[in-house]
Formats: C-alpha cells, structure tokens, sequence
C-alpha cells in the first residue's frame, strides 16, 4: 500500500524485502542488474489476509485497538472485535517475515504465517505447512535457525486461550515436526513472549515480566501489564540429537538428554522484560550459556500506553533505569540458575542484528538502531538516528549516525559473496559487490501506526526491497562452497567449516533511512532511500544509496533473502572512484497502476524490458492461437465456473437474452448467425431493441459485410478494422450487485460499453469517478478518497448525461435507448433489487478460474473484487460476451482484478453482434472472444484468455 510511482522490470537476480509498516501499507522494493544495466524496480504488495479482505470490503476498520487501549475500553473493543471481525485480534502478519525452504512468510506473533509469492510479494495465503500446524498453535514472529541441523524453530504464543506457548520445528526441508505445549491456567492468563533464543543444543524460552491476567478487566484495568512482582525466567528446553560439535557430549553440557516436553526455568535476578534477543550461545570454557538482548524493563509498554504517554517517556528517559540497553545473561544449566547479568552498553537502542550465519554459536558483533530520544520524548515517535556496531567481547562500539533529519529502519546484515571481478570498464569489485548487497535486500516492519501511541493499535503489512546489480550467495551457500574447499567435501565437517567462512563482518548492512528534511514541512513526504553500509567500516559512511520513488513508513524487523541464483556477474558499468553512488529512481508522468495501493511506473528502459516480454506472450499467441472448443472446461476452472453459474441462475439468467428475444425461421445464409441450420433454413432469433440501436446495428454489419471468406478459417494475423468507440462509459467493479445488475441492462439493450474496472485498492480508475463527483482527492488522501467514488457510475457522451447507482442508471439507459420503455423485472429498481443482485453475486464464491503460482487469497463475492498490480495498457482491449455466460465471467474478473479498461460487446442471444463477431473471426461464433489492439492478439477459450492477460499484463 504504498502511495507514489515506482519503477517496474523484468525478472532480477537478487531479492530483498523491506518490511512491513502500518496498518494499510505494504511495500516492495527490488533492483536488478540485466545486461550490464543497473535497473531498480520498485514493488508495493498488500498483504491479503482474512482481516484486509474484510475490511477493505467493508470501507472501514473493522477491528479496534487492544494492546495500547485504556483498561475500560479493552474488554468493549476486544468484544466489538469478536462481532464485527470474527475474532478478538487483527491477523495483520505484520511484525516480520522469514524465509524458509523454498517459503517467504510474513509473521505475526498470534496467528499463523502468511505466504507470499517471493518473486512478486502477492500473498498465496494462510500457511499451516501442509495441514501439520494446528489451529490452535501461532507462529513466533522470531522463528531461528538450529545451527548444525538447519531446522527451523519457533514458538507460538497464544494470548486468548490454552495453550498459551506450543514449540515446534521445521526440518530443512519444511516438514513440520513434533510440536510441544506447555499449558497455564486460563484464568490466571499467560506471560507475554516474543522472542527466543537458540543453542547448538538448547532452545530458550524467555517469560519476561508482563504478563495477561484477564481478571483485571473486571475493575477496568488493562489485562496486559508489566508487573514488577513478577521475577524473569528463561526455559531450556534440551534437543535431542548431537547437534553442532561432535565432541560436545551430555555430560559436558551437564544435562541428560531429555524428553523435550521438560523444561528447565532458570529465575533471573529481578523483573526484567526482552522484546529482541542478540544471540546465544555455549560457553565451551565455562561449561555455562550465555544470552544476549535488549533488556528495557517495561520501557515500550509504558510507551505504548493510551494516556500520559509523553510525560511517562519524559520521566523514564531523565531516571534512565527502564530503557532499551544491551545486556547479558550467564546461565547454568547444571544447576538451572542464572549466575550472572551485566549491562554491555548505555547506548539506548533497538533492532538488534547479527550476521545470521552466527545464529546460535558464539559470536562478536551486532548491529542496532540508536533511539532518538527527543523524538520519543516529544513526539513519542519510535526513530533510529543512526547504526551502533558493538564489539559484545570488548564493549568497544562504532557509529555511524544518518544525519540531520533522517531516521534509520533496522538494518540487515548481508554477507559477502564471492562477486567475480569486474572488468576494467565495470565497477569496482568492492563497490559493485555493494551494490549487489542491496541488490538483496528484505525487511519486514513492525510499525505501530509509525508512533508509540498506536493510533490504529499497531498493524503491518509487508514491504520488500531487492536491489541487485549483482545477485549475492546466501551465507549458507558461501559456507557450503568454503566446506567443500576445506574439507574436501566432508559433509560431517559443515557444521564446524560453515563458521569460519570470511570475517564475522565481512559484509553488508542494508537498511532504509527516511529523509525528512526533503518533505518542507510534512516529514511524511521526506525522500526514502535504500542505504548500503560496509559492516567492517560503517563510520566511513554508505558505499550506495539508492533513492526510492515513494515514501517507506518508519518500521522496525526486516529480512535479507537471496534470489535462487546464487552468484551473477557483476554488471558492467563505468568505472569510478567516488565513494558513494547515488540511484536515482525515474517515473513515469501517467499513472501505471494501483494494486496493494501502489502505482507502478517505470525508468524507460525498464519499460522496454516489460514491454519485451509483454510482446513475446503476445507473439506466441499470434503464433499459435487456441482453437475455440465448445464448452471446454480446462484444469482449475470446474469451482469458478460453477460458482459464476449460480450467480447467474440466482439472477434468473437476466442477460442471456436481448430485449423481445423469441425464435424464429429463416432462409438459410452462410453469412449469418443461426443458432441451427437444416435443410436450407436456419433457426434465427428475432428481437425488439431501441431505435439508436437498431441504427447502430446496421452501420457496424456494413462494416463486416464481405469480411466473411470461407467458413472454418483461421484468423488473420491481423486484426479486423477497428468498430468506432463507445459513447457509454462504466465505472464499476466485479463483485458487486449494482455493478452487475447494470451490465445486464447493457447485454439486453445489446449496448456497447468501455468499462473501466474499479476494483478495491486501486486508484486510477476511482480517481477519475472521485473528480466527475467532485470529491476533490488530494495527493495525501488518494487511495481512501478514491474509495469513497459511488459506483457504479455511467458517463454518456451521445447525451452529455452522467449517474451514479444501478437505479439511475438502468431507468436512464431504458428510457434513451430502448425509446422510452420500462426497465425489465430483473434489473427494474425495487426495494429489494439491490439486496437480490448482491446475494447472487455473493453466491460466486471465492475459487480463482484460472489459478496459479503466485495467486491472491481468495476472500470475498468474487476474486477480481480486489486489485491486483498491472500494467495499464494504451488502449482498451475488445470483449465480445454477454453476462450471464460463466466462461465470460472468469475473463471480466480477470480484466477486472488487473482495472485493465476494455470494451464490453455483449453477444446476448438475439444480438446482431453475433453475425458480426462470426463474420470477424471467419466463421466462428465462440463467446469469451479477446481482441487487444495492443498486441494485436484475438483468441478465444477464457482460460487461454486469462492466461495471457496475466502474462501480458500482470506485474
């Protein structure tokens, strides 16, 4: 959900994503180096869970605040929630997003993950790893990577019912293993986690100080505080298996091997509360684990309060006790007790990260955002002014800070990879290398409405960025490849290598930075920029930065993923010595398309590139165009078929005939459409349509007269001549009773129309209804004025006449071209008209006609009632269907979910348009019939059709 234009290419080489940030904002970002070109594409995605669906189709929030509510309005919005969205909390997948066997998932602490497309950022939907993740089990937005065995762990934390913590793990193939619950007294309510720890042998659970108790509602308090009486613990719970080094064996660790539903609580000195951990790790000296993480002791909590907010981070600040600092923890686990704590740093900070290759083994450097405590103070604004790399063994730290008026996102550690040489015309192997590193970029956000105070009660959706000019070796290919070289291929030996491959901060930190001094007096319009910092050296400053099109909200967690190609050669470039390059991304002056909320533009040469692609697709169905086949259901399309035939019984087949439809016999002519044809006559079909009609009927059969030259031949390699254009213009959108009830009104007055698409989370359309209804959008409320343009709306340049509402409009369309007469029961305005049309419409179902790889969720009356990124073509496509058709159905909603304009011919029985559609295509008469004047392609068969337009026209 991003506002602004982006640039849009081709396929890249590296992958990054950069977070998730606030309630109704998604962003993507990726850049890519093809043929010796540094190309940047710029992607936003919504992330389409069940709670976006539904309130996107509402028009308003359905769920209110719970974390940063007063202790009197928590129970009301917790029930308002449970009414109005189903369930007490926002499945947001908001906080985070992980990469994992061949899956990007965006997180969130309470719900299960949500997978999205790595390529394109859509969402595919819920994920429960093949049915092995209970309903009842969330998914830890920190899940870890088991060093030595390469499984994925995680936690859920459930904060509603029992049980209120289940840990589990994925092998490295992504089959879920046993998963263990450890249960709590509904009553007496949970302890609030969020992150955890990993060992070569542990896994480590942390119960900090805030816990729920749900009684306190009853007295109006918040049922989630810190609670000072409540004394810290870590959990260790012991894996099974010789994990890591070989030689460390149970009596080194001083612990059997244990079932893993036992568990070790280790107190800590005091109340103490972690919301990100550092890293862990065995101390093979000292036989102890050492933890270290961001204590701050309620700090964000009391921050995130409904009153008082600024005065509480006012006094906390000046006191300096509860604020995020490092610190770390020595535990025994022989004994279960924690045996020492010290503080690492006074440098206030958050977002720690560390080279994840180092995750669970015992490491020396990390990487955090530095707290800009006069705007927490003043504004209560979470920012970061600048990056702190600590040296954990020495206490020594480096700055780097951003600079006046630019705040920083948590930064990603991307190692170095092996990046060929560059020529002797290219760029530098360091500073192509760098560039490579943004190249691969993702970050997930977890932004709380972009202040401490929540107002929309602190939801993410998901932003990504990739920048490539050379696609970089993820940390665990560089490890394998340095094993191989040093073990000779020892697969035993991995574990022990995969750690000594390069420095520790032999690499990148990646990060977006927010310029606000570059938005006047509005900070939000300030310049977003894509930051490269060497991780040995960030004092020296970026080595790249890389400007991005639109605005990315302030966030927190992000995530760095490789492409699936591991190394690609540097792009060439001209050589240079400065030290930081400067990206400039260019956009197009047209709007190219809202989809997640984002337009997409594009540099010219990455135009080109779309414009490449787009032009292959056509010409293979140029090529080779499918043959029409009666009825021919293809793989996948049975569900959406049936789906659009019940909306189109519920409707009483309102657009199957054209107005006065009856039988009738005639001599027979080959060209003409008959319906049958035996023994010298045909069986034809009579109808009573208006005068400006019947004149338009005859002026476009001149126009096909004599194009028929042979019954069965295939079509031209060009298109017919072109039928003058429409003087009807719907807005309208799939999905939707009004909208449908109008276009049947067109199929039985056999009227032409361009319609222009408006699906949910689109603008370019929906602005251009907003102005003709005098909304008057600003630039800063585009996507939610352009949701408040009435549809449907018909604009008529015969007449001059403009009406918005299917009753308006079908009275009007009734009275100009069928001469005056009364509108036809089944779409005559009522007191119940608008309430039949939508259940029937409703009656659709959510099953996608053609589906795919990367597909949308499915949520709602139809799957084109949402948007979904594209590219707007220059001149409206050519539709011959008619409503009530199931076939036809599926490629409307495929135009419709990409807001692809085109121009409706309805071919209802009785049409004289059949005759003509017959004539064009050389003897055939086969509805959906596609003809883009673009491409040059016609071709029939709505799943062939759906295809194409998804590869033509789909970002």
């Amino acid at each position: 959900h991003g506002y602004g234009d982006g640039a849009a290419a081709g396929d890249e080489d590296g992958v990054a994503a950069v977070g998730e940030a606030g309630e109704r904002t998604g962003y993507a970002v990726s850049s890519q180096s093809q043929e010796g070109v540094r190309r940047i594409r710029y992607r936003n995605r919504y992330v389409r869970t069940n709670s976006w669906h539904d309130e996107l189709r509402h028009g308003s929030r359905l769920f209110r605040p719970l974390m940063n509510t007063s202790g009197i309005s928590f129970l009301p919005h917790a029930m308002a929630n449970l009414l109005m969205g189903g369930n007490f909390l926002k499945d947001s997948a908001n906080t985070a997003l992980t990469s994992f066997a061949g899956r990007l998932l965006a997180l969130q602490d309470t719900m299960p993950p949500w997978e999205l497309d790595a390529d394109t950022l859509e969402t595919v939907g819920s994920c429960d790893f093949d049915g092995s993740l209970p309903f009842y089990v969330p998914f830890t937005a920190h899940p870890k990577v088991a060093p030595g065995t390469g499984e994925l762990l995680f936690f859920g934390f459930n904060p509603v019912y029992p049980p209120h913590c289940s840990v589990g793990s994925l092998n490295p193939e992504g089959v879920m293993g046993p998963i263990t619950s450890l249960w709590h007294n509904a009553l007496e309510g949970a302890t609030f986690m969020h992150d955890f720890c990993v060992t070569e042998h542990f896994t480590i659970l942390f119960e900090g100080s805030m816990n729920i108790r749900p009684l306190r509602m009853l007295r109006g308090d918040h049922p989630l505080k810190y609670d000072a009486s409540q004394v810290a613990r870590f959990g260790l719970m012991r894996r099974g298996g010789a994990l890591g080094t070989a030689a460390k064996t149970d009596m080194d660790m001083g612990v059997e091997a244990e079932d893993p539903k036992d568990i070790t609580w280790c107190d800590c000195g005091a109340a103490e509360m972690v919301y990100h951990f550092v890293n862990a790790w065995e101390d093979d000296v000292r036989g102890d684990i050492v933890v270290v993480g961001v204590r701050e002791d309620g700090f964000f909590h009391g921050a995130l309060a409904a009153n008082g907010t600024r005065e509480w981070i006012q006094s906390t600040l000046v006191e300096g006790k509860a604020v995020p600092r490092m610190h770390e923890w020595r535990i025994d686990p022989t004994t279960g007790t924690v045996t020492s704590e010290r503080w690492l740093s006074d440098h206030l900070i958050e977002v720690p990260r560390i080279n994840d290759a180092f995750t669970g083994i015992k490491n020396r450097f990390a990487y955090a955002g530095r707290v800009h405590t006069p705007s927490l103070a003043d504004d209560a604004q979470l920012k970061f002014d600048a990056v702190i790399k600590f040296d954990i063994g020495t206490g020594q730290t480096w700055v780097y800070e951003h600079g006046r008026g630019r705040y920083g996102m948590e930064a990603q550690f991307v190692p170095r990879s092996s990046v060929p040489t560059a020529s002797a015309s290219g760029l530098e192997r360091g500073e192509a290398a760098a560039v490579a590193a943004a190249a691969a970029a993702v970050a997930a956000v977890d932004m709380r409405g972009g202040t401490l105070g929540g107002r929309d009660g602190g939801a993410v959706a998901a932003v990504a960025t990739a920048v490539t000019a050379a696609a970089t070796a993820t940390a665990a290919t560089a490890a394998a490849a340095a094993t191989e070289e040093k073990t000779g291929g020892d697969a035993d030996s991995a574990a022990t290598a995969s750690v000594n491959v390069g420095a520790e901060d032999d690499g990148w930190l990646v990060l977006y930075v927010h310029d606000e001094s570059k938005g006047g007096d509005v900070a939000a319009e300030g310049r977003s920029e894509c930051v490269v910092l060497d991780a040995r050296d960030i004092e020296a400053g970026p080595v790249a930065r890389i400007v991005l099109p639109s605005r990315v909200p302030y966030g927190a967690h992000a995530l760095w993923y490789p492409a699936e190609a591991a190394a690609v050669a540097v792009a060439s470039a001209s050589s240079g010595s400065n030290d930081e390059h400067t990206v400039e991304s260019k956009t197009e002056s047209r709007t190219r398309s809202w989809a997640g909320g984002g337009a997409v533009g594009g540099d010219p040469d990455i135009q080109e590139s779309r414009d490449v692609v787009a032009a292959a697709a056509a010409a293979a169905i140029r090529a080779s165009p499918p043959p029409p086949r009666m009825f021919a259901v293809s793989g996948g399309q049975l569900s959406a078929l049936l789906g659009a035939a019940r909306t189109g019984i519920l409707r009483g087949a309102a657009g199957l005939f054209v107005n006065g439809w009856r039988p009738w016999l005639a001599a027979d002519d080959a060209g003409e459409y008959a319906f049958v044809r035996t023994l010298g006559v045909r069986f034809t079909e009579a109808r009573a349509l208006g005068a400006v009609r019947e004149e338009q009927a005859r002026e476009e059969l001149l126009m096909t007269r004599g194009a028929l030259d042979g019954i069965g031949s295939q079509l031209s390699a060009q298109l017919p001549a072109r039928l003058p254009a429409p003087t009807l213009t719907l807005y309208e959108l799939e999905g939707c009773g009004a909208s449908r009830r109008v276009r049947e009104a067109l199929c039985m007055l056999d009227l032409a129309c361009t319609l222009r698409p408006c699906p949910h989370g689109a603008v370019r359309h929906r602005l251009a209804v907003a102005d003709a209804q005098g909304l008057g959008c600003s630039v800063a409320d585009t996507i939610f004025c352009a949701e408040d343009a009435q549809l449907p709306f018909l604009e008529d340049t015969r007449t001059g006449a403009a009406f918005a509402g299917a009753d308006a409009i079908v009275a009007y369309l009734y009275k100009e071209y069928l001469d005056g007469a009364a509108p036809s029961p089944l779409v005559a305005p009522g007191p119940f008209a608008a309430v039949r049309a939508q259940a029937a419409v409703d009656a659709r179902g959510p099953d996608d006609s053609s589906p795919h790889d990367s597909r949308a969720l499915r949520r709602g009356p139809a799957g084109a009632f949402y948007s979904r990124p594209s590219a707007a073509p220059r001149i409206p496509l050519e539709l011959w269907s008619y409503e009530v058709s199931p076939f036809c159905a599926v490629v409307r909603e495929a135009l419709s979910e990409m807001e692809v304009p085109y121009v409706m011919r309805p071919c209802a029985r009785g049409s004289p348009r059949r005759t003509q559609l017959m004539r064009r295509t050389g003897g055939t008469f086969q509805v959906p019939y596609l003809e883009d004047p673009n491409t040059g392609v016609a071709m029939f068969e709505s799943a062939e059709i759906v295809r194409y337009l998804r590869s033509v026209y789909l970002l």
